[in-house]
Protein backbone atom coordinates (compact mmCIF):
# COMPACT_ATOMS: atom_id res chain seq x y z
CA UNK A 1 0.00 0.00 0.00
CA UNK A 2 1.25 3.48 -0.90
CA UNK A 3 0.71 6.15 1.70
CA UNK A 4 0.39 9.82 0.82
CA UNK A 5 3.28 12.02 1.85
CA UNK A 6 2.71 15.47 3.33
CA UNK A 7 4.86 16.81 0.50
CA UNK A 8 2.74 15.24 -2.27
CA UNK A 9 0.09 17.89 -2.20
CA UNK A 10 -0.97 20.64 -4.61
CA UNK A 11 -3.09 23.60 -3.59
CA UNK A 12 -5.14 25.44 -6.20
CA UNK A 13 -7.57 28.32 -5.81
CA UNK A 14 -10.37 29.86 -7.89
CA UNK A 15 -12.67 32.83 -7.35
CA UNK A 16 -16.35 32.06 -6.76
CA UNK A 17 -19.10 34.02 -8.50
CA UNK A 18 -21.79 32.84 -6.10
CA UNK A 19 -20.66 32.58 -2.48
CA UNK A 20 -20.03 28.98 -1.47
CA UNK A 21 -20.32 27.57 -5.01
CA UNK A 22 -17.40 26.44 -7.16
CA UNK A 23 -17.79 27.68 -10.77
CA UNK A 24 -19.11 25.01 -13.16
CA UNK A 25 -15.90 25.04 -15.23
CA UNK A 26 -13.37 26.55 -12.83
CA UNK A 27 -10.09 28.14 -13.87
CA UNK A 28 -7.88 27.20 -10.93
CA UNK A 29 -4.44 28.67 -10.26
CA UNK A 30 -1.85 26.74 -8.29
CA UNK A 31 -0.50 28.59 -5.25
CA UNK A 32 3.02 28.60 -3.86
CA UNK A 33 2.30 27.03 -0.48
CA UNK A 34 4.83 25.91 2.11
CA UNK A 35 4.69 22.60 3.99
CA UNK A 36 2.61 22.43 7.12
CA UNK A 37 -0.24 24.45 5.60
CA UNK A 38 -3.81 23.42 4.98
CA UNK A 39 -7.48 23.49 5.82
CA UNK A 40 -9.69 21.05 7.69
CA UNK A 41 -13.39 20.40 8.05
CA UNK A 42 -14.86 20.96 11.50
CA UNK A 43 -18.15 19.93 13.08
CA UNK A 44 -20.20 21.30 15.93
CA UNK A 45 -21.80 18.53 17.96
CA UNK A 46 -23.68 18.05 21.23
CA UNK A 47 -23.41 14.98 23.43
CA UNK A 48 -26.80 13.89 24.80
CA UNK A 49 -26.41 13.19 28.52
CA UNK A 50 -29.92 11.91 29.03
CA UNK A 51 -30.68 10.60 32.50
CA UNK A 52 -31.08 6.81 32.59
CA UNK A 53 -30.39 3.83 34.80
CA UNK A 54 -27.45 2.72 32.57
CA UNK A 55 -25.51 6.04 32.93
CA UNK A 56 -24.33 6.19 29.32
CA UNK A 57 -24.55 9.05 26.84
CA UNK A 58 -27.23 8.10 24.33
CA UNK A 59 -26.31 10.08 21.22
CA UNK A 60 -24.02 12.64 19.59
CA UNK A 61 -26.02 15.13 17.52
CA UNK A 62 -24.45 17.02 14.65
CA UNK A 63 -25.37 20.71 14.71
CA UNK A 64 -23.11 22.39 12.18
CA UNK A 65 -20.19 22.11 9.76
CA UNK A 66 -17.45 24.56 8.86
CA UNK A 67 -13.96 24.63 7.41
CA UNK A 68 -10.92 26.60 8.53
CA UNK A 69 -7.15 26.66 8.40
CA UNK A 70 -4.10 28.60 7.32
CA UNK A 71 -1.66 28.63 4.43
CA UNK A 72 1.95 29.80 4.52
CA UNK A 73 2.67 31.35 1.14
CA UNK A 74 5.81 32.35 -0.74
CA UNK A 75 4.92 35.82 -2.09
CA UNK A 76 5.71 36.53 -5.73
CA UNK A 77 4.29 38.77 -8.42
CA UNK A 78 0.87 38.00 -9.90
CA UNK A 79 -0.86 34.63 -9.94
CA UNK A 80 -2.64 33.17 -6.95
CA UNK A 81 -0.77 35.42 -4.51
CA UNK A 82 -2.14 38.58 -6.12
CA UNK A 83 -5.65 37.14 -6.05
CA UNK A 84 -5.32 36.43 -2.33
CA UNK A 85 -3.79 39.84 -1.67
CA UNK A 86 -6.84 41.52 -3.20
CA UNK A 87 -9.21 39.26 -1.28
CA UNK A 88 -7.44 40.19 1.96
CA UNK A 89 -8.14 43.90 1.45
CA UNK A 90 -11.63 43.08 0.09
CA UNK A 91 -11.06 44.66 -3.28
CA UNK A 92 -12.15 42.91 -6.48
CA UNK A 93 -9.49 44.31 -8.82
CA UNK A 94 -6.77 46.87 -9.38
CA UNK A 95 -7.81 50.14 -11.02
CA UNK A 96 -4.96 51.59 -13.06
CA UNK A 97 -2.61 49.37 -11.05
CA UNK A 98 -3.88 50.67 -7.70
CA UNK A 99 -6.13 49.04 -5.10
CA UNK A 100 -7.37 50.57 -1.84
CA UNK A 101 -8.99 48.46 0.85
CA UNK A 102 -12.69 47.99 0.08
CA UNK A 103 -15.80 46.17 1.29
CA UNK A 104 -16.38 43.52 -1.37
CA UNK A 105 -17.56 40.03 -0.39
CA UNK A 106 -14.96 37.81 -2.04
CA UNK A 107 -15.00 34.04 -1.65
CA UNK A 108 -12.89 31.31 -3.16
CA UNK A 109 -12.78 27.56 -3.57
CA UNK A 110 -9.56 25.99 -2.34
CA UNK A 111 -8.71 22.58 -3.75
CA UNK A 112 -6.09 20.35 -2.17
CA UNK A 113 -4.93 17.43 -4.29
CA UNK A 114 -3.35 14.64 -2.25
CA UNK A 115 -1.48 11.96 -4.19
CA UNK A 116 -1.15 8.47 -2.71
CA UNK A 117 -2.09 5.30 -4.59
CA UNK A 118 -4.48 7.60 -6.49
CA UNK A 119 -5.40 11.26 -6.49
CA UNK A 120 -7.81 12.47 -3.84
CA UNK A 121 -9.30 15.95 -3.76
CA UNK A 122 -10.43 18.01 -0.79
CA UNK A 123 -12.45 21.02 -1.94
CA UNK A 124 -13.34 23.82 0.46
CA UNK A 125 -16.01 26.26 -0.72
CA UNK A 126 -17.05 29.67 0.56
CA UNK A 127 -13.52 30.38 1.73
CA UNK A 128 -12.82 33.95 2.83
CA UNK A 129 -9.49 35.31 3.99
CA UNK A 130 -9.76 36.66 7.51
CA UNK A 131 -6.19 37.89 7.76
CA UNK A 132 -2.81 37.95 6.06
CA UNK A 133 0.46 38.35 7.97
CA UNK A 134 3.43 39.49 5.89
CA UNK A 135 6.94 39.38 7.30
CA UNK A 136 10.50 39.78 6.12
CA UNK A 137 13.79 39.80 8.01
CA UNK A 138 17.37 40.52 7.00
CA UNK A 139 18.79 37.77 4.77
CA UNK A 140 15.42 36.03 4.65
CA UNK A 141 12.61 35.26 2.26
CA UNK A 142 9.41 37.26 2.53
CA UNK A 143 6.63 35.14 3.99
CA UNK A 144 2.87 35.58 3.99
CA UNK A 145 0.42 33.54 6.04
CA UNK A 146 -3.32 33.67 5.42
CA UNK A 147 -5.93 32.56 7.94
CA UNK A 148 -9.14 31.41 6.30
CA UNK A 149 -12.69 30.37 7.11
CA UNK A 150 -14.88 28.35 4.77
CA UNK A 151 -18.40 27.06 4.36
CA UNK A 152 -17.87 23.31 4.01
CA UNK A 153 -15.54 20.60 2.74
CA UNK A 154 -16.29 18.16 -0.08
CA UNK A 155 -14.36 15.03 -1.07
CA UNK A 156 -13.71 13.74 -4.58
CA UNK A 157 -11.46 11.34 -6.47
CA UNK A 158 -11.49 13.11 -9.84
CA UNK A 159 -11.11 16.53 -11.40
CA UNK A 160 -14.11 18.77 -11.98
CA UNK A 161 -15.13 18.32 -15.61
CA UNK A 162 -13.83 21.22 -17.68
CA UNK A 163 -11.54 22.53 -14.93
CA UNK A 164 -8.27 24.16 -16.00
CA UNK A 165 -5.16 24.84 -13.94
CA UNK A 166 -2.70 27.70 -14.34
CA UNK A 167 0.85 26.61 -13.59
CA UNK A 168 2.59 27.58 -10.39
CA UNK A 169 3.93 31.11 -10.58
CA UNK A 170 7.55 31.22 -11.76
CA UNK A 171 8.33 34.82 -10.80
CA UNK A 172 11.06 35.66 -8.30
CA UNK A 173 10.60 34.75 -4.65
CA UNK A 174 10.33 38.04 -2.79
CA UNK A 175 13.07 38.41 -0.21
CA UNK A 176 14.82 40.96 1.99
CA UNK A 177 17.16 42.09 -0.79
CA UNK A 178 14.16 43.32 -2.79
CA UNK A 179 12.60 45.49 -0.07
CA UNK A 180 13.21 49.15 -0.93
CA UNK A 181 11.77 52.67 -1.06
CA UNK A 182 10.94 52.57 2.63
CA UNK A 183 9.38 55.70 4.11
CA UNK A 184 8.69 55.71 7.82
CA UNK A 185 6.40 58.28 9.49
CA UNK A 186 8.52 61.27 8.52
CA UNK A 187 11.79 59.85 9.87
CA UNK A 188 14.78 61.07 7.90
CA UNK A 189 17.03 59.34 7.35
CA UNK A 190 15.07 56.10 7.62
CA UNK A 191 16.76 53.91 10.26
CA UNK A 192 18.41 50.62 9.28
CA UNK A 193 15.66 47.99 9.43
CA UNK A 194 16.25 44.44 10.63
CA UNK A 195 12.73 43.10 10.20
CA UNK A 196 9.25 44.19 9.23
CA UNK A 197 5.90 42.57 10.03
CA UNK A 198 2.45 43.64 8.88
CA UNK A 199 -0.99 42.16 9.51
CA UNK A 200 -4.11 42.95 7.47
CA UNK A 201 -7.30 41.65 9.03
CA UNK A 202 -11.09 41.73 8.75
CA UNK A 203 -12.46 39.63 11.63
CA UNK A 204 -15.17 37.27 10.35
CA UNK A 205 -18.40 36.29 12.12
CA UNK A 206 -20.34 33.33 10.66
CA UNK A 207 -23.95 33.98 9.66
CA UNK A 208 -25.91 30.96 10.93
CA UNK A 209 -29.64 30.31 10.72
CA UNK A 210 -32.05 27.61 11.87
CA UNK A 211 -32.41 24.81 9.34
CA UNK A 212 -28.95 25.11 7.79
CA UNK A 213 -26.03 22.82 8.61
CA UNK A 214 -23.57 25.33 7.16
CA UNK A 215 -23.14 29.08 7.44
CA UNK A 216 -24.88 31.32 4.87
CA UNK A 217 -21.93 33.69 4.70
CA UNK A 218 -19.87 35.94 6.94
CA UNK A 219 -20.17 39.38 8.47
CA UNK A 220 -16.82 41.16 8.45
CA UNK A 221 -15.44 43.76 10.83
CA UNK A 222 -13.50 46.96 10.13
CA UNK A 223 -10.08 46.52 8.61
CA UNK A 224 -7.18 46.29 11.05
CA UNK A 225 -3.71 47.05 9.71
CA UNK A 226 -1.02 46.62 12.34
CA UNK A 227 2.59 45.58 12.51
CA UNK A 228 6.05 46.17 13.88
CA UNK A 229 9.42 47.36 12.64
CA UNK A 230 12.69 46.35 14.25
CA UNK A 231 15.52 48.82 13.59
CA UNK A 232 19.10 49.39 14.64
CA UNK A 233 19.13 52.05 17.34
CA UNK A 234 20.98 54.90 15.64
CA UNK A 235 19.08 57.90 17.01
CA UNK A 236 16.07 58.39 19.28
CA UNK A 237 13.93 59.71 16.39
CA UNK A 238 11.69 56.64 16.27
CA UNK A 239 11.04 56.66 20.00
CA UNK A 240 10.42 60.41 19.83
CA UNK A 241 7.72 59.83 17.18
CA UNK A 242 6.19 57.15 19.42
CA UNK A 243 6.12 59.43 22.48
CA UNK A 244 4.85 62.47 20.56
CA UNK A 245 2.04 60.34 19.05
CA UNK A 246 2.64 61.94 15.67
CA UNK A 247 1.06 60.34 12.60
CA UNK A 248 2.68 59.93 9.22
CA UNK A 249 2.88 57.57 6.26
CA UNK A 250 4.53 54.17 6.08
CA UNK A 251 5.39 52.67 2.70
CA UNK A 252 7.67 50.02 1.26
CA UNK A 253 8.19 48.28 -2.07
CA UNK A 254 8.85 44.55 -2.57
CA UNK A 255 10.49 42.96 -5.58
CA UNK A 256 13.61 43.49 -7.65
CA UNK A 257 12.29 43.02 -11.19
CA UNK A 258 11.07 46.17 -12.92
CA UNK A 259 7.24 46.34 -13.28
CA UNK A 260 6.91 43.17 -11.18
CA UNK A 261 6.86 44.82 -7.78
CA UNK A 262 4.21 45.85 -5.25
CA UNK A 263 4.24 48.97 -3.11
CA UNK A 264 2.30 48.95 0.16
CA UNK A 265 1.31 52.37 1.45
CA UNK A 266 -0.40 53.27 4.71
CA UNK A 267 -0.94 57.06 4.53
CA UNK A 268 -1.75 57.54 8.23
CA UNK A 269 0.12 55.48 10.79
CA UNK A 270 0.70 55.88 14.52
CA UNK A 271 3.37 54.18 16.59
CA UNK A 272 1.50 52.71 19.54
CA UNK A 273 4.47 50.76 20.93
CA UNK A 274 8.16 51.58 21.33
CA UNK A 275 10.87 49.59 23.05
CA UNK A 276 14.65 49.23 23.13
CA UNK A 277 16.55 45.98 23.66
CA UNK A 278 19.52 46.47 25.98
CA UNK A 279 20.72 42.92 26.63
CA UNK A 280 23.83 41.22 25.31
CA UNK A 281 26.82 42.40 23.30
CA UNK A 282 25.00 42.71 19.97
CA UNK A 283 23.57 45.89 18.47
CA UNK A 284 20.91 47.76 20.39
CA UNK A 285 17.57 47.38 18.62
CA UNK A 286 14.49 49.57 18.68
CA UNK A 287 11.11 48.00 17.98
CA UNK A 288 8.22 50.20 16.90
CA UNK A 289 4.69 48.81 16.77
CA UNK A 290 2.32 50.59 14.41
CA UNK A 291 -1.39 50.87 13.63
CA UNK A 292 -2.77 52.34 10.40
CA UNK A 293 -6.05 54.29 10.30
CA UNK A 294 -8.30 55.87 7.67
CA UNK A 295 -6.54 58.63 5.78
CA UNK A 296 -9.72 60.71 5.54
CA UNK A 297 -10.20 60.26 1.81
CA UNK A 298 -9.45 56.83 0.34
CA UNK A 299 -8.81 54.14 2.93
CA UNK A 300 -6.32 52.63 5.35
CA UNK A 301 -3.99 50.75 3.00
CA UNK A 302 -3.14 51.07 -0.68
CA UNK A 303 -1.39 48.52 -2.87
CA UNK A 304 0.22 49.49 -6.19
CA UNK A 305 1.28 46.86 -8.71
CA UNK A 306 3.54 46.91 -11.79
CA UNK A 307 5.88 49.25 -9.91
CA UNK A 308 9.04 50.22 -11.74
Amino acid sequence: MTFASGLQRDVAVVDEVAWGTTPATPSFAYARVLEGSGMNATKQTELIRQLSNHSNPVDLVQLGQDASGSYALVPSYGGAFESMLLATIRQSAFTTNTAWNGRSILSKTFEEKITGTAANYLRYTGVEIESMEISVAARGLMEATINVQGKVAALATSLISGATYAAVNSEEYYNALGVANISLVGLSPVPSIRSLKMSIKHALTPINVIGSLTRLGNAFDMIEVTGSIETLFETNAGLAAFLAHNSGSLAFTVGSVTTKKYTFTMPKVYFQEGSVSQAGAGPILATLGFTAVYDGANGTIKIDKAVA
